[in-house]
């Protein structure tokens, strides 16, 4: 039998996509796959088409919001998986593209995440071709917004996968995982896939791309005005910058980066207090949760050696092609 993939599709206000987004997941050629479809309260009328397909997939409805950190962690708790998904209800994939993450687990070593070429709703714009890190320690999307050309159609390795179309290994997430937690709930929402990205290359594992896993991504909120954008979703974004660093980054790494970490940091404080003042009481929420931060990072790593070599090399080289 092929190896199990639980994809965990978790929604939230995003009824305008559900019923084709699970019509592409049923659509897949990989013949062993099951879908879990969250809801976190939505408010419009997701919750009733989430509804329509009991009996059909497994349906979860939250009470609350439990943020994307506490919606996947449940299911990937659940166990009994090969590889775990986590997908976006905008996003919708190829029939193959399962089928190709799958296949790109065997293609080396210690792959223990794989990302696909996502292409925005268009199909002629690259949406993501991995994640990446600059010097700045801003994530993104590697290749957003440039027209496809073919120019990242190399297999290969990036620092990290975005959490729209994250595919792990079960055996990378028990090894990265914190006390109970696999995405980290202090996050809530936002970078928590980046956190999980950046452990897992810490601890060595790497993060294949495969250009053939196609699929095509809204990326609704990416894509949105910055006026429309909520000040919670903002805030968060801002906020968990800091977790992310005080859980992942070295001294030394920051120090061989220093001019690029302050100018950015400057950068980001003269916006918040012209134009987002909102943003300047995310610094003192990240204060306030720096010591718990600090303590799993203490927790998870304590005896471990940590390749923040690697780490370097990816915010350097961005891809590394096989060889």
């Amino acid at each position: 039998m092929s190896r199990k993939v639980v994809v965990s599709l978790l929604n939230y206000n995003h009824g305008t996509y559900l019923e084709e987004c699970i019509e592409r997941v049923e659509a897949q050629t990989h013949s062993n796959v099951e879908l879990v479809i969250s809801d976190n309260a939505s408010t419009d009328d997701s919750r009733k088409i989430v509804e329509s397909y009991r009996g059909i997939h497994e349906i979860i409805l939250h009470r609350e919001n439990t943020g994307f950190s506490g919606g996947h962690n449940r299911v990937i708790a659940g166990g009994g998986f090969d590889y775990f998904m986590t997908l976006n209800p905008d996003l919708f994939m190829e029939p193959d593209f399962i089928e190709r993450k799958v296949a790109a687990f065997g293609a080396g070593p210690r792959i223990g995440l794989v990302a696909g070429k996502l292409l925005r709703i268009d199909g002629k714009t690259i949406d993501s071709a991995g994640m990446v890190l600059s010097r700045t320690r801003k994530n993104d999307d590697r290749g957003g917004g440039e027209e496809d050309r073919g120019q990242y159609d190399t297999p290969g390795y990036v620092m990290g996968v975005m959490g729209s179309d994250g595919m792990y290994s079960k055996e990378m997430l028990e090894d990265v995982k914190q006390g109970d937690e696999y995405f980290d709930t202090d996050f809530f929402a936002y970078r928590e896939e980046v956190d999980l990205s950046w452990r897992a290359l810490l601890l060595g594992w790497r993060c294949r791309y495969e250009p053939r896993a196609v699929a095509r991504h809204v990326h609704e909120y990416a894509l949105a005005p910055r006026g429309e954008k909520s000040r919670r979703a903002t805030s968060l974004q801002f906020r968990n910058r800091y977790l992310l660093l005080a859980k992942n980054d070295s001294v030394g790494n920051i120090l061989r980066h220093l001019p690029f970490v302050i100018g950015y940091e400057a950068a980001l404080l003269v916006w918040a207090v012209l134009f987002e003042r909102h943003l300047l009481s995310a610094y003192g929420d990240a204060a306030r949760l720096m010591t718990v931060v600090r303590e799993k990072r203490k927790k998870t790593f304590s005896g471990r050696e940590l390749d923040h070599r690697e780490v370097m090399r990816f915010i350097r080289r961005k891809f590394v092609p096989d060889r």
